[in-house]
């Protein structure tokens, strides 16, 4: 009876560049979520400061100023952890089959979910309040403007903010 071959030496070796290239994509992709210092989202039109400095303010607080730690950009993101970690699972399998589109592809959904549930979570988390004279400006801003709303949250005034959140995949 004579031995047969099950595995090519060639084929472990084929399948083990394929896993260490995995390996270093998957090592090598980083996600990051808040305001880039370069994003055309960052600057303000009414001469505040710019949005990431509004961030790393409202993220940390101010006491100079008066404004406490308001955090949103972690607590966001773990709104979200068990969809991050099913997306960043989903990623991994594509690199590890070689589907190297697919990994690029589901990382930045990842990244883009990532960043809407920072974003959903400054619309609906539970923040510090607003001081008496931070709501009495606003209400004069919206009677200003015409406006007719009344709603005023912390962390959501113009919506720059808000909108300057972003997710982003960097191959490092």
């Amino acid at each position: 009876m004579s031995a047969k071959t099950i595995l090519s030496v060639e084929h472990k070796v084929k399948k083990s560049k394929n896993l260490k290239k995995a390996f270093e994509d998957i090592m090598r992709s980083s996600i990051y979520v808040g305001i880039a210092n370069d994003s055309s989202k960052n600057g303000r039109k009414d001469g505040a400061p710019t949005n990431a400095q509004l961030g790393y303010i409202h993220e940390r607080g101010s006491p100079a100023a008066n404004i406490p730690p308001r955090p949103f950009l972690e607590p966001g993101v773990k709104s979200a952890k068990e969809k991050i970690e099913k997306g960043l699972e989903r990623a991994a399998k594509m690199a590890m089959s070689g589907d190297e589109k697919g990994f690029e592809a589901q990382m930045e959904r990842v990244a883009l979910s990532s960043a809407s549930a920072v974003k959903g979570y400054m619309r609906s988390g539970e923040f510090a309040p607003l001081s008496e004279t931070t709501i009495r400006k606003r209400l004069e801003k919206i009677k200003k403007s015409g406006g007719t709303g009344s709603v005023i949250k912390p962390l959501i005034d113009t919506a720059s903010l808000l909108n300057a959140i972003d997710g982003v995949v960097v191959k490092e």
